[in-house]
């Protein structure tokens, strides 16, 4: 077997007002009253203080209402820039880590993934990445407000967080219609 290599892009984006609405979405998450975490030994080692993944396709619940018209602005931008002239948002849940946190390697089964970097310092612990090329790793840089989306066939994981809270809003999106005319392009 030969594996060829070829381009592809991760995106990423601040989201727009994230100054204006961080603080309500983790009022929302912090009185959130379905509280579910991950905690597995074994192979994985996972472990979530709090998240909502039960809940990802509930598009009722009052943070998303707040973040999704502001998430829109962010993926119209950066789908747009890769010819693609429409999606849908699948899926929408969010992990909240504390110290010593870390959610193991995985990937996800829609078209892309993405992470909204809620509430996030330098001593959080970061998303890494793996090229099923050559499965080099890379650590991906980013600050509180970023909007990162990769296609969801990369493997990637949340490295053992450090001593300051870390809160993401993950989403799994497909791809709604097709794209641009490519021969148009450059």
């Amino acid at each position: 077997m030969k594996k060829i290599r070829f381009d592809d892009c991760i995106c990423k984006i601040q989201l727009i007002d994230h100054d204006r609405i961080k603080d309500s979405l983790l009022d929302y998450i912090k009185n959130d009253s379905h509280i579910e975490s991950i905690d597995r030994d074994g192979y994985f080692n996972d472990k979530v203080s709090k998240c909502d993944f039960n809940l990802c396709r509930d598009f009722n619940r009052s943070w998303v209402k707040k973040l999704i018209p502001n998430l829109n602005i962010s993926l119209k931008e950066m789908f747009s820039s890769m010819a693609y002239t429409g999606y849908s948002l699948m899926d929408l849940w969010y992990h909240q880590y504390k110290e010593g946190d870390t959610y193991g390697w995985h990937h996800h089964g829609t078209q892309y993934a993405g992470i909204y970097y809620l509430e996030f310092s330098k001593k959080c612990g970061r998303t890494q990445m793996c090229s099923p090329y050559s499965f080099k790793k890379q650590k991906i840089e980013v600050q509180e407000g970023d909007v990162v989306i990769f296609p969801s066939h990369l493997i990637h994981r949340a490295l053992p967080n450090g001593k300051e809270r870390k809160t993401v809003i993950s989403f799994n999106v497909n791809l709604a219609t097709s794209p641009l005319k490519l021969d148009l392009i450059r």
